[in-house]
Formats: structure tokens, C-alpha cells, sequence
């Protein structure tokens, strides 16, 4: 009798473990799931049919056109007589199937100057390897105006991936830039940018994540910035979104620091 028990009892908590198996992890159990293998990212319904896409802050629609200013405020106290920076950035951005083309400039003020710093042109095509991995590659350049004696025009490679998982996202990415100026100062070297990260998406109008970059100077005796740097996106509805985004150097004797917010249109 004891082990008839037994057998039942194991009988029952493996047809419980069935019937509450959710094998596409959305959140509803497969006995009624009626759109089962719901990729990782979308949001769904109680039938666990999908409502809304979670996307990367990168990520657009089709066709779309955004315009965005963002205002930042740094601290380097590395530097002489522009410790302390104010720079007001506008970028235009369009998307259209995997493609992505933006124009970014800026200007800024310090406490000995102020002018406008280098407008930067970027094309991105974006690979889809699974629903869940997906790769970006582009090609930039950075058109000097800003004035600085031997400034010239840069150019830079760009690549990406990221991978998500459910309602987290991993990250990392690396860009390579030439650079053309005169040495006017001191030698100069082609810069790398490397950065690796994670997210979560906490619903789909709120994404979080936290990186660590490492940014070359592009002087050759000055060492390489490593930051730790945590951002909020926030979509306030279907035209207009904000970013919120906090560095910190890290390093010996680095308290530099940086915040900026952000503030988007979408065109169309």
C-alpha cells in the first residue's frame, strides 16, 4: 500500500508539472497557450498571444524618422581650464527596414571656450541572426567643425551584438576610428571604443541598463577612459521618449563624472 502511494503521489506532481509546463516562457502555462513559441521579447495577452514587441532603445520600426536634443553636464578635472562642460546635442535619425542613418552635432561651453563640436554622419545595417541575436555593423564619419588647429575630418567603423533573453538583454560592441588630424600638439593615434553591458526591460514603455566602456585618446601618451555608465529609457507615448544617462570614470584617482538627458520626437 506504501508504495502505491508512492507512485501516485509521484503520478500527480508530474501531471501538475505538465499541465503548468510553459515551455515558450511567456508566462502563460501551454495548456492555454494559443500562440505557443512566442519569441523571447514579445509581450502577451492572457492566451499568451503577442501584444506589443520589446525593443532595444536602437531598434525602429520601418519608415520612421526621429528628431532628438539632449543636454549633459560633465566634470573632468584632468583638464585644465575646461574641467567643467556644458553640451547641448541635436541628432537626426531615420530608419527604414535594417538600415539606420544619423546626423548628430553639438555645441559647448566651458569655462575658457564655447563652439560647436564635430558633426558626426553614421549608417548602420542591422543582421537579424535569430529572434533572439542579432548583429549591427556601420561606417561613420566626423566632420571637423570644430575649430581646433589641425582638426580634420575622422573615420570610423562600427559593430555591435546583442542577445536577449526573456526580459533581459546582453550587449557589446566595439568602433575603430582613423584619425586624420595634424599633429599640432602632441603625437596622435587611431582610437578603439569597446563597451559590454546588460539591460532589463522592466515593461515595454521602461528599459534600464548598465555598461562598461573603455574610450582611447586619440594623444598617444594619455591613457584610455574607462567608464561605468547606467541609463533609463522612458517612452512617454507613441511620439515622444526621454533618456536618462549617469557616468562614472573609473580608475586611480578618477572622480570624473557626466549626466545628460535626452528628449525625442518621432516624426513619423
Amino acid at each position: 500500500m506504501m508504495i502505491d502511494k508512492i507512485v501516485l503521489g509521484l503520478m500527480l506532481i508530474s501531471s501538475l508539472s505538465f499541465a503548468n509546463l510553459d515551455s515558450d516562457m511567456d508566462g502563460v502555462i501551454d495548456s492555454i497557450d494559443k500562440c505557443p513559441n512566442t519569441p523571447f521579447l514579445n509581450e502577451v495577452d492572457a492566451s499568451g498571444c503577442t501584444t506589443n514587441l520589446l525593443k532595444l532603445p536602437e531598434e525602429r520600426d520601418d519608415d520612421t524618422l526621429e528628431v532628438d536634443i539632449s543636454y549633459g553636464f560633465s566634470n573632468d578635472e584632468d583638464t585644465i581650464d575646461r574641467d567643467k562642460q556644458h553640451l547641448t546635442n541635436l541628432q537626426m535619425s531615420y530608419y527604414l527596414n535594417d538600415w539606420s542613418y544619423s546626423i548628430n552635432t553639438g555645441y559647448f561651453t566651458t569655462a575658457s571656450s564655447s563652439g560647436f563640436s564635430d558633426t558626426a554622419l553614421k549608417i548602420k545595417k542591422r543582421f537579424t541572426l535569430t529572434d533572439s541575436l542579432k548583429l549591427s555593423l556601420g561606417v561613420g564619419v566626423k566632420l571637423p567643425s570644430y575649430d581646433f588647429v589641425g582638426n580634420q575630418t575622422d573615420y570610423s567603423l562600427y559593430s555591435s551584438i546583442s542577445y536577449s533573453i526573456s526580459k533581459i538583454s546582453l550587449f557589446a560592441g566595439w568602433s575603430y576610428t582613423f584619425i586624420e588630424d595634424e599633429e599640432s600638439i602632441a603625437p596622435l593615434k587611431n582610437t578603439n571604443t569597446l563597451y559590454i553591458g546588460t539591460g532589463y526591460f522592466w515593461n515595454k514603455d521602461i528599459y534600464t541598463n548598465i555598461a562598461y566602456t573603455s574610450i582611447e585618446s586619440k594623444f598617444e601618451k594619455n591613457h584610455a577612459d574607462q567608464s561605468i555608465i547606467a541609463s533609463i529609457f522612458y517612452t512617454i507615448n507613441e511620439k515622444w521618449f526621454t533618456t536618462i544617462t549617469y557616468a562614472q570614470e573609473i580608475g586611480e584617482d578618477n572622480i570624473d563624472n557626466k549626466i545628460s538627458l535626452r528628449l525625442g520626437y518621432r516624426v513619423w
